[in-house]
């Protein structure tokens, strides 16, 4: 398989979707979700938490668009894996050392970050990374119309039913949360990369889609909260297309992606900025989003203080690119840190060794089955 190059357009909404993620966490984790009543600041928040919502499935879609045409490198599932383990322990930690709270279950538990889950996406990006070469053998094995059925049928289920039957997780996909939902964008990523063009529907009527479905979401939340309490007593289903697998949102993913495949970044020197933070993304999920860092962050900021503030979006906006920035600062040193200690050198020369006495050893056994 040819060796993917590098798309500024693509690595642009890699770094979008990071700064989305972080946007996010201000509604979350910074209890703007429960702080924010019916209001002009709630309409506002709202609108954004939806533009925002498609971040993790863009993630997912960006990594089966180039993965599906790839092979297996032993030595990133090390690098990612070295990258978790590393902010998982030393923010233990600093964090369990400065506060005196330290506790050798809690560094233990730290260490085992990714089979705790203490990092739900790398936990199932990861189990994802493991399984796509196999993934990849079932694609190849399809013409176009059964890979098109295949993903008509998997998004049948695992969306459509799924915002029918709204009050069941019947497929396990936990609202799009899963390793299982990551393998069904996975399957329709590389139906996009494998079979429909960049430019095959420009770049307007992604966008104007994308924009459509958003507008879809937030306005079955506020009618859902105006309509449903004469119907139920009681305000629900204000939430029923915020999740992953929803179908507007699914939409608006794919929208969203193929809105930027169509865009041609020409400035070079934008280019090259791209080029640097995109790198540097997932460091800043790893950082920000880290379980001893995050109560100290939030409790930082407390963006529940801007809830009724008519700065509440601004806020929000400079908070979220003032703590993109930062993160990628410290993701940068510690790349040029293991850089500088030979250690990715290292771990790149052993994990290339393993991987080819392991294809020579599978080319044997082949052989010996051929024979």
């Amino acid at each position: 398989m040819a060796e993917n190059k590098r798309e500024s357009n693509i690595d642009c909404l890699r770094i979008i979707s990071m700064l989305m993620v972080v946007c996010l966490h201000f509604f979350s984790h910074g209890g703007l979700n429960d702080a924010l009543t019916p209001s002009l600041n709630w309409a506002a928040g709202n609108l954004l938490l939806a533009a925002c919502f498609v971040a993790v499935n863009c993630f997912v879609i960006i990594s089966g668009y180039y993965l599906c045409t790839s092979q297996f490198k032993l030595k990133k599932l090390a690098n990612i894996w070295l990258q978790v383990f590393v902010y998982s322990v030393v923010c233990c930690i600093i964090v369990s050392v400065a506060t005196g709270s330290f506790s050798l279950k809690e560094l233990i538990n730290s260490a085992m970050t990714v089979t705790m889950k203490q990092y739900w996406f790398v936990t199932a990006y990861l189990l994802l990374y493991v399984v796509f070469p196999f993934l990849n053998c079932a694609i190849r094995a399809m013409n176009r119309k059964t890979h098109l059925l295949c993903c008509c049928t998997l998004l049948g289920i695992f969306s459509v039913l799924h915002n029918i039957i709204y009050i069941s997780d019947f497929g396990g996909v936990n609202g799009g949360y899963s390793f299982l939902w990551f393998c069904v964008l996975y399957i329709v990523a590389a139906y996009v990369r494998l079979y429909i063009k960049k430019d095959s529907f420009g770049w307007k009527k992604p966008l104007f889609c994308y924009l459509i479905c958003i507008a879809v979401v937030e306005g079955e939340r506020i009618a859902a909260y105006y309509i449903t309490p004469y119907i139920f007593g009681r305000v629900a289903l204000t939430s029923l297309f915020y999740s992953n697998n929803s179908i507007p949102l699914v939409l608006a993913s794919f929208s969203l992606f193929q809105f930027f495949r169509a865009v041609d970044i020409q400035n070079k020197v934008f280019s090259k900025v791209i080029g640097v933070l995109s790198p540097l993304a997932f460091g800043v999920y790893l950082i920000h989003d880290n379980r001893f860092v995050r109560p100290l962050l939030w409790g930082f900021i407390e963006p529940t203080r801007f809830a009724d503030s008519p700065l509440l979006i601004p806020v929000v906006i400079a908070g979220t690119i003032a703590i993109f920035t930062v993160c990628c600062a410290v993701e940068w040193l510690r790349q040029l840190l293991f850089r500088k200690c030979g250690i990715t050198g290292v771990i790149n020369k052993v994990c290339d060794r393993i991987q080819s006495k392991t294809i020579l050893w599978l080319r044997g056994d082949a052989g010996q089955i051929h024979s």
